[in-house]
């Protein structure tokens, strides 16, 4: 028996869908053969409040003409200084008067609500148990991919909101925090430092409540990039597991896919074992 949780690895376990007709019969086809993971958006994930932080402003104060600039200067970089003034002195001129300020208070933290739901995020397991083969692998009947923790995720954020210096984003997997209550955001806080926009979406994003805090879930995140496919490195790939109950069917078509891939994989089965509270694996035979 093979032993594959390592601390090198970690797991993203699916249903197995074995109906041509259904939609995502052809899911691990196109993850083991084209090297693309779906990545779905926070209103898909398992908890019906995720990535919902609580939006609030601590002080009433309007924003100065240079943090409104500052803040512009940092999202649109590539905006001309004509037009970057322009807007400065518009947002300027709403935030000024008590009734403007609410109004437009109200649109910042609805643009940043759908700004988290309009993002995307992919979770793994460094470890796979029996409750979730259950719960993610249909009953052990679904499979699981094995990925290289350190894989590097890169992802192109031309168009959306969050843009940096350059087009091309570079994000590796991170863990979750847990927590007894959902995060407050401030919306006061200066947006225009880096770190401070950094803190307010790593939080949105992988913070679940105390109740998931078994699942130890790790977590690839996307800022303000739509679900959709995501490309990731072939030999990042390096398994796929079938489950307990998987079916015949699904491990010779697991099969048939690793000797289609131009770098074949390996291919496991997990096995129960009485005493073991862990499934183990063994390989099969290509």
């Amino acid at each position: 028996m093979i032993r594959l949780e390592s601390g090198e690895y970690m797991f993203r376990v699916r249903h197995y869908f074995a109906d041509q007709t259904a939609p995502r019969h052809l899911e691990a086809d196109s993850i083991v053969l084209d090297n693309r993971l779906y990545f779905p958006s926070p209103s898909q994930m398992n908890d019906p409040l995720e990535a919902t932080p609580k939006l609030k402003w601590s002080k009433d104060g309007a924003m100065t003409r240079a943090q409104i600039r500052e803040m512009i200067k940092r999202q649109a970089p590539t905006m001309r200084f004509s037009e970057q003034f322009a807007l400065r002195d518009t947002i300027w001129h709403r935030t000024q008067h008590p009734d403007r300020r609410a109004s437009f208070r109200q649109s910042i933290a609805d643009w940043l609500s759908a700004s988290f739901l309009g993002s995307s995020l992919c979770s793994f397991f460094p470890q796979l148990d029996y409750a979730k083969w259950a719960t993610y692998g249909d009953t052990g009947r679904g499979y699981a991919l094995v990925f290289r923790r350190s894989t590097e995720w890169v992802f192109d954020v031309r168009g959306q909101h969050f843009v940096g210096d350059a087009p091309l984003v570079r994000m590796r997997v991170l863990p979750i925090e847990y927590s007894e209550t959902y995060p407050e955001i401030d919306l006061d806080m200066d947006w225009y430092e880096s770190e401070n926009g950094w803190e307010a979406i790593r939080r949105g994003l992988l913070t679940k409540l105390d109740q998931w805090k078994h699942e130890n879930e790790l977590r690839v995140i996307r800022p303000g990039v739509p679900p959709s496919g995501q490309p990731f490195r072939p030999e990042s790939l390096v398994g796929v597991i079938a489950g307990h109950k998987a079916s015949d069917q699904l491990v010779d078509h697991l099969l048939a896919l690793s000797r289609k891939r131009r770098s074949p994989i390996s291919v496991y089965r997990s096995v129960v074992e009485a005493g073991l509270t862990l499934p183990a694996y063994e390989q099969v035979a290509i």
